[in-house]
């Protein structure tokens, strides 16, 4: 479901501004229990790369030009105010292209700049959760953003998944209606329940399949565990 450009947005800004936020020089060495090989510092400079990143291939505007992703930090610089002036770049990037501008991507389709700006809306509120991790215990993810995000990353993933047979596994928001399918190339099914949070963090790895609720053929959703980090890489 396409979801307005300022919404998208105003949720990248939240995401940004609330892991800022928790940035500070005695923060900034905290190690990110989710993100292992990263500490909050890298974290903040991961996402502003990214931000400015896609902010360059939006304008880009060709479909069939891969730009290098390349750190653009340069060391001594105030992280935080740098940090922002990436998210600035990605949200004036999102209201000069259309909506439906062509645009590189590493998914299939739709490449698009709004595809672009809805996934980053994914990415900042996942590198949200990890730096309050950090420094607290996480809450959870916000429902509505999860509700798409769910959808969103089966659609994406999907190609990647084509040499592995896969049972019939429906996942199912226990607090909002909602439910979606992947696989069934196994004569089995199982069924994944849980918050639409804890959902969107298990397939993104945040989170322990012992979290949810399993109905079925349990033993065969390893099918698709085994190949998580591969997912998520």
């Amino acid at each position: 479901m396409r979801v307005d450009t300022e919404l998208n947005i105003e949720r990248i800004r939240h995401s940004s501004e609330t892991m800022l936020s928790l940035y500070s020089p005695d923060t900034a060495v905290l190690p990110v229990p989710s993100c292992p090989a990263w500490t909050l510092r890298d974290l903040v400079l991961h996402l502003a790369d990214v931000h400015h990143f896609w902010a360059l291939t939006i304008l880009e505007a060709d479909p069939s030009k891969t730009l290098d992703f390349e750190a653009a930090y340069t060391e001594g610089d105030d992280i935080i105010a740098w940090a922002r002036s990436c998210t600035d770049e990605l949200v004036a990037a999102l209201r000069a292209k259309p909506y439906d501008s062509p645009c590189q991507v590493w998914w299939a389709e739709p490449a698009i700049a709004g595809a672009v700006g809805e996934h980053q809306v994914y990415e900042a509120a996942l590198h949200c959760w990890d730096a309050q991790g950090a420094v607290m215990t996480s809450p959870a993810l916000d429902r509505d953003i999860c509700l798409a995000g769910i959808p969103e990353w089966i659609a994406v993933r999907v190609p990647w998944m084509a040499d592995i047979d896969l049972p019939l596994i429906t996942f199912e928001a226990t607090d909002a209606p909602g439910s979606w399918n992947l696989g069934g190339a196994l004569n089995s099914s199982v069924t994944v329940r849980g918050t639409a949070s804890d959902l969107y963090l298990y397939l993104n790895g945040r989170l322990e399949v012992s979290v949810l609720s399993l109905l079925g053929d349990v033993d065969s959703l390893e099918h698709l565990t085994a190949r998580m980090e591969y997912l998520n890489g």
